[in-house]
């Protein structure tokens, strides 16, 4: 089954990164999307049964994959070499923000948009893949592993005015 980006008569949905005020649309959607969202709980076994401890949502993960098109591009192409070079200068931006140890302020948060999905977060990027092969010499693919901080809807932690830590622990 192919990866077809249009069916001839509806617009298709994409994903866009956005930092710094400037904004990343993807030409291509990614030929592949991850998103993990585990839960912090710890099962206790005992004796006469066994205890979770349930304390929320875990840090949420999302890994997509794709290219960004051909290398040189042509009418009928996106311009896949240019592409990535954007996309790879905007995640290094996102590296060097801030100095270690810094808060991120709110105006240097990278947002990720899943237009698709209608999934919205405040992301960090942890990796930042580039794959070449011989095979596909003419296109650029990579693959990119985000950290969720929070839903984008969601305030910063700046912005709350106090944090609670909710633990429940129910026994089975």
């Amino acid at each position: 089954m192919a990866n077809h980006q249009s069916d001839g008569k509806n617009r298709l949905k994409r994903i866009e990164f956005v930092f710094n005020g400037k904004s990343y649309k993807f030409a291509l959607n990614p030929e592949e999307y991850t998103q993990s969202e585990p839960n912090r709980v710890t099962v206790t076994q005992t004796k006469s049964g066994a205890w979770l401890d349930e304390f929320g949502a875990g840090v949420p993960t999302i890994t997509i994959r794709g290219t960004t098109g051909l290398k040189n591009g042509s009418k009928d192409a996106t311009k896949g070499y240019e592409k990535f070079k954007e996309l790879r200068d905007m995640i290094r931006s996102v590296y060097s923000r801030v100095t270690p140890g810094m808060d991120i302020p709110s105006n240097k948060e990278m947002k990720f948009y899943n237009y698709t999905d209608g999934d919205y977060w405040i992301v960090t990027p942890s990796v930042f893949e580039i794959n070449r092969s011989v095979s596909r010499s003419l296109l650029y693919i990579y693959n990119i592993q985000l950290i969720g901080q929070r839903k984008i809807s969601e305030p910063s932690s700046s912005q709350k005015s106090s944090s609670l830590s909710i633990t429940s622990a129910r026994r089975y």
